[in-house]
């Protein structure tokens, strides 16, 4: 008798285990929002990506519009489990780089993910000129060669760009160096015209470019500057 009662027990929870499997449905799986946030810059030619280290991502929840925010790890990762397919986020995130090379420059990524990517919502930021004025110059000598290493001085008057003969600085908005790639680069410059001059102080005599006068009326200005 007992031992038909366990036998008995026993196809009952083996009837009520596979019911409870039979009614699990895919978006009721348990997915985590994760991936690896990036970012190219500007400067650098070649095709990898950097991992974009201790940054912060937005992440807007769409159905409900509560706002969570992730930090990213050393490798650029981040990871907020928790959701099903049905969910649908909007990841944004934004940094500025100042270097010896970059001036406030601006690098934003957004992207909206749902369903199986949020098990793969990769983050790639790049470069944001669609606010800002943004002037990248290449430092080069007589025959075209890169300069590295050269100072870049921006003026918004050619008078004070004029009389800084001691290539200090002095009445400039802005002073970059250029990279191993003989660039630079500035964002938000603060005139639309700006006039810009080149040194490389590393030889004697000094190497001086011309003053270049520019208008920056467009999102975007690619220049050369000659310094000889």
């Amino acid at each position: 008798m007992i031992n038909n009662i366990y036998i008995t027990i026993g196809f009952l929870i083996m009837a009520i285990a596979f019911s409870g499997c039979d009614k699990i449905e895919p978006e009721n799986h348990q997915l985590a929002l994760q991936g690896v946030a990036t970012y190219k810059n500007i400067l650098d030619n070649s095709p990898t990506e950097s991992a974009l280290m201790n940054q912060f991502i937005n992440v807007t929840d769409l159905k409900s519009s509560y706002l969570y925010q992730l930090k990213t790890d050393t490798l650029g990762r981040f990871f907020f489990p928790g959701w099903s397919v049905n969910d649908t986020f909007l990841l944004q995130t934004s940094m500025i780089k100042n270097s010896d090379f970059e001036h406030n420059v601006k690098y934003t990524a957004s992207r909206i993910v749902t369903g199986l990517e949020l098990n793969n919502a990769n983050l790639s930021t790049i470069i944001d000129t669609s606010n800002n004025i943004t002037l990248l110059v290449t430092s080069k000598d007589s025959l075209g060669g890169i300069i590295p290493n050269a100072s870049i001085f921006l003026y918004t008057s050619r008078v004070l760009a004029s009389i800084d003969t001691s290539f200090l600085g002095s009445g400039a908005i802005g002073l970059l160096k250029t990279n191993k790639g003989g660039k630079c680069v500035a964002m938000q410059v603060p005139s639309d015209s700006i006039f810009i001059k080149g040194i490389f102080p590393h030889q004697k005599p000094t190497l001086v470019s011309d003053i270049l006068g520019i208008k920056l009326d467009k999102k975007f200005s690619e220049i050369d500057i000659e310094i000889k």
